[in-house]
């Protein structure tokens, strides 16, 4: 209801004044998760404003609510005037936080993914991979929490939020 109301607001002549003078543009980070409602308030704003929209369709993986639609950033009908795309190919994150080898990696990870390719997380160096429980790795698990800058676990029943949960506790 409030994006919907919103939507409609900043469709008003008035409002779009007031923004002009306001904002000189906007980008939209993680439109990945972007629902629709959302994508019909930013393209009001777009009208309004240089618009620039940033997300991975890669990363897209999680709704908020059950009844929400996530916008599909590969589909050129709902992107519309969003649809041409860039991608990153120098790791920044990685380079910048000292490990440019787990960058080159994530890279070709990547485009195994994207080609339907199977990935082995044994054949990359950079990656610590176990399998099993987390009670048979609890040891190393609280090392690494311990002494590590940041960790990313990976689980694969990712809509399950009791294995998160269970794994924090």
């Amino acid at each position: 209801f409030f994006l919907e109301k919103s939507t409609e607001i900043l469709s008003l002549k008035l409002v779009q004044d007031i923004v002009k003078i306001s904002y000189t543009g906007l980008y939209v980070d993680e439109y990945q998760d972007c629902i629709i409602e959302q994508h019909n308030l930013v393209l009001v704003l777009a009208d309004i404003l240089p618009t620039h929209v940033l997300g991975d369709p890669m990363q897209g993986i999680f709704g908020f609510k059950k009844d929400d639609v996530l916008i599909d950033l590969e589909d050129p009908l709902q992107m519309g005037r969003f649809s041409t795309t860039y991608e990153l190919e120098i790791p920044h994150r990685w380079i910048n936080g000292g490990n440019p080898t787990l960058g080159d990696e994530l890279f070709l990870i990547r485009n195994k993914l994207k080609s339907g390719q199977e990935v082995d997380l044994l054949e990359y160096p950079s990656i610590e991979y176990k399998t099993g429980l987390y009670s048979d790795h609890y040891g190393d698990i609280i090392n690494i929490l311990t002494n590590d800058e940041s960790v990313l676990v990976i689980h694969p029943n990712s809509m399950n939020s009791t294995v998160r949960e269970n794994f924090i506790v």
